[in-house]
């Protein structure tokens, strides 16, 4: 009877490191996954003169990068980040962008519908797969001109559907590393505000560092929000590669560039 008890106690213990793990690593993708990275900014949902023109954006169809999911310098997964260029959205040209992420603990697939010119978010269908919970499905479906989302989560055992209304237009955090490669340039200091459903802050362009990375060593613009909620390093250069992501909120969890490919 001890020897049973025991052993519960340490399939619970299991579980519950599980379950806790997970968050941290879906709090980290959330930078550039569901983190729930609903933002706005000046010219984010139109167009500014600072912005480049569609036809010139800096990543083509088929880019697919793969990032080293770390912890502490550890790795201990991976996810892939693929812009699939032109789909047809309700009898409209959108963007088609997918976000995957592996680890022991889970799989996510996440598939973005976006404006070609605001990459604001029309639809997102996201799959989840983890270790210690039934499979989860979600979709969200975004009213940019009422600032709301509608979103429909389902598992095996339940389902539950939502709103969330804002008081800007709401973005995702995939979309939000496109949406900065096309700026044509930062100026020191410039914010960016971001607003999150419980909260909001800046994000500020700290100026130039050298990243380290699988591929090596990189001069990168910095972004960074003013509570260091998270950092993004884009690659000094025309293309702006996402190379490097941290939430330091999370511990030393961080995404590294592994790799690139090109069509």
């Amino acid at each position: 009877m001890t020897y049973f008890k025991i052993w519960v106690e340490k399939i619970y213990i299991y579980a519950k490191l599980l379950t806790n793990m997970k968050r941290v690593i879906l709090g980290l993708i959330s930078f550039f996954s569901y983190l729930w990275f609903f933002s706005w900014g000046e010219g984010l949902w139109g167009y500014s003169e600072s912005f480049l023109l569609a036809e010139n954006y800096p990543f083509k169809p088929g880019e697919k990068i793969v990032y080293r999911l770390n912890y502490k310098g550890v790795k201990i997964g991976r996810a892939e980040l693929t812009f699939h260029g032109e789909e047809k959205f309700k009898n409209k040209e959108v963007f088609l962008v997918t976000f995957s992420t592996q680890s022991l603990y889970f799989k996510d697939l996440e598939r973005i519908f976006a404006d070609k010119e605001s990459f604001l978010p029309l639809k997102v269908e996201r799959k989840i797969r983890g270790l210690t919970a039934f499979p989860t499905t979600i979709e969200e479906n975004y009213d940019q001109d009422n600032f709301k989302v509608r979103i429909k989560k389902k598992t095996f055992l339940f389902s539950k559907n939502f709103v969330i209304k804002r008081d800007c237009p709401i973005n995702n955090a995939v979309l939000l590393s496109y949406y900065y490669r096309k700026k044509k340039e930062f100026n020191p200091g410039e914010e960016f505000l971001i607003t999150l459903p419980t909260k909001s802050f800046k994000l500020i362009f700290k100026g130039r560092e050298k990243v380290s990375t699988p591929l090596g060593e990189f001069w990168a613009y910095l972004l960074e929000a003013d509570s260091s909620y998270f950092k993004l390093w884009l690659r000094e250069g025309e293309e702006r590669v996402p190379l490097k992501m941290e939430v330091p909120a999370f511990m030393g969890y961080s995404l590294v560039i592994e790799s690139i490919e090109k069509e």
